[in-house]
């Protein structure tokens, strides 16, 4: 829905930019590693056919304009999880596409984890 993509677009610029800020903050960002890890890890939740499409586009839009916009100290730094419940990702789909799908987000940057099942989003 347009609203849900409103509120995920303005909310990973947020992370964007607070991740941005404590990294380059006068005081030593030493002291805010964890935050920023947590501000720069994306996790989709789904191996189908969206959460798939949506890792591969969050992949090339670090690549390209979040390296661009906040340099690769960000960029460079960001983890994007797909999570899968099912045993592989695209599980409906025929083995051999599933497995060209996981190796191209994998080669792009995108952590699969498969059986791993999501019981609570905070």
């Amino acid at each position: 829905e347009a609203k849900d993509s409103a509120k995920l677009h303005a909310r990973l610029l947020s992370n964007l930019e607070k991740a941005s800020a404590l990294m380059h903050s006068h005081t030593s960002h030493k002291n805010f590693e964890n935050e920023i890890d947590r501000l720069l890890t994306i996790v989709v939740v789904g191996g189908g056919p969206t959460g798939v499409e949506l890792s591969a586009e969050l992949a090339d839009f670090v690549q390209s304009d979040v390296s661009e916009l906040y340099g690769p100290d960000v960029s460079d730094r960001i983890r994007i999880v797909l999570v899968e419940a099912m045993p592989r990702i695209l599980a409906p789909f025929d083995a051999s596409l599933a497995q060209i799908a996981r190796h191209h987000l994998e080669s792009r940057g995108v952590e699969v984890r498969t059986i791993v099942a999501i019981s609570n989003v905070p």
